[in-house]
C-alpha cells in the first residue's frame, strides 16, 4: 500500500496530521504487516504549539517532535504491525545537513525506544569522503546521478537504491522475528513415529563433515635430504 503524502511532515499538522493519518490507516481494515516511513524533509520551520511557534531545534521543538515521532511508532506497536523508520540522506546545504542530523537523532531514539527499526542511509549517500555528492554508486555498482538538483529528493536510480537499504532494513527485521531455529513448529502425532521393525535397525547417520579438509601447502618447496 503506498499511502505517501507529497508536501507533508511531522511539523505542519495543521495542513496534514500525520499521527492521525497512520491511526486512521491502521483502523481501516487494511491487513498491514509492516510499514515504512520516509518524512522529514519539509520540517526545517518552526513548530507552533497552540499560539506560540517554538524556533526550528530549540529545546522545546525538540521535545514536540519527538512526542509526534512517538506517537506514530506507539500507534504501530499497539497493534503489533512492525515499523521501519528510515532516517533522512545527507543533504546538499550545511545548514539542511545540521537539522537532518538533529532530526535523524530524534528518530533514532523514538525508534529504539517505540520498538521500531530504524535504517541509517546518511554514509549510503555521502562520497569517500563524508560529503554530500549527486553521483554515486548505484545498486549495480555504476556512478550515476542519484540525488534530483534541490539537493534534497532522489533521481529514480537514486530512491532505487534507497530502496536497497531499506529492503536490508525490513529483512533483518524479519530475522529478528523469526521464531527460534529449535521451536518445534509442527507436532508428529504418536501413531506417525513407529520405530523400525527389529529385524531391520535403523541406518545409523553419517559421521558429521568437518567444515575444512586437508591443509596442504601448494607453495612450500620441498628440500632434498
Amino acid at each position: 500500500l503506498r499511502k505517501a503524502r507529497e508536501n507533508t511532515g511531522l511539523v505542519r499538522d495543521d495542513y496534514f496530521d500525520w499521527r492521525k493519518g497512520a491511526s486512521d490507516l491502521l483502523d481501516s481494515g487494511e491487513k498491514i504487516n509492516l510499514a515504512v516511513m520516509l518524512i522529514g524533509s519539509n520540517d526545517r520551520q518552526p513548530i507552533r504549539e497552540g499560539a506560540v511557534y517554538h524556533d526550528l531545534l530549540s529545546p522545546r521543538w525538540k521535545e514536540l517532535y519527538a512526542a509526534r515521532v512517538a506517537a506514530i511508532a506507539e500507534s504501530f506497536r499497539a497493534r503489533d504491525i512492525r515499523l521501519v523508520w528510515v532516517g533522512l540522506p545527507i543533504m546538499k546545504w550545511q545548514t539542511m545537513q545540521v537539522s537532518a542530523t538533529a532530526i535523524n537523532d530524534i528518530f533514532r531514539q523514538q525508534a529504539a525506544q517505540g520498538g521500531a527499526a530504524f535504517v541509517d542511509i546518511w554514509d549510503s549517500f555521502a562520497d569517500e569522503r563524508g560529503q554530500y555528492s549527486d553521483y554515486g554508486p548505484n545498486v549495480a555498482g555504476q556512478t550515476v546521478k542519484l540525488r534530483s538538483a534541490d539537493g534534497v529528493h532522489f533521481t529514480r536510480a537514486g530512491a532505487r537504491k534507497l530502496a536497497h537499504f531499506v529492503e536490508g532494513g525490513i529483512r533483518n527485521l524479519i530475522v529478528e522475528t523469526r521464531p527460534p531455529a529449535d521451536q518445534p513448529v509442527a507436532r508428529v502425532s504418536p501413531a506417525a513415529a513407529v520405530p523400525p521393525a527389529p529385524s531391520q535397525p535403523a541406518t545409523p547417520a553419517p559421521a558429521p563433515r568437518p567444515p575444512l579438509g586437508p591443509v596442504r601447502q601448494l607453495t612450500r618447496q620441498t628440500a632434498s635430504p
